[in-house]
């Protein structure tokens, strides 16, 4: 990334909204940085193309978490604006789908109201 943010990483802050800066090189010769930001982030290329699609204003790393964590803060995030309705599924296939059940219901369930 040439600089270390965004039009949409400085609303962020502007209205002090927690957020993460992933930090990746960026090769010019791509020609834009969100195909190479979810590539940077491991973000499936099936996940890309629907996040294009639907989203094509934003910059996947806002919308894609980079793990639990990262998962738990954007929705408490979301919840602090007033959403109540999310789906969560994996960016890719998980190597051990039961293990994915496992961390999902251990790190996501605490979530519910």
């Amino acid at each position: 990334m040439a600089g270390r943010g965004t039009p949409a990483t400085a609303l962020l802050a502007k209205q002090q909204i927690a957020h993460t800066v992933h930090v990746y090189s960026h090769d010019p010769r791509r020609g834009g940085y969100g195909l190479e930001a979810s590539d940077a982030l491991g973000i499936a290329p099936e996940i890309r193309l629907l996040l294009r699609a639907e989203r094509p204003d934003a910059d996947p790393a806002t919308l894609v978490a980079s793990g639990w964590a990262d998962a738990r803060r954007k929705i408490e995030d979301y919840v602090t604006a007033g959403l109540t309705k999310f789906v969560i599924r994996p960016g890719s296939p998980p190597d051990d789908p039961g293990q994915f059940a496992a961390d999902f219901a251990r790190e996501m369930m605490p979530l519910q109201n």
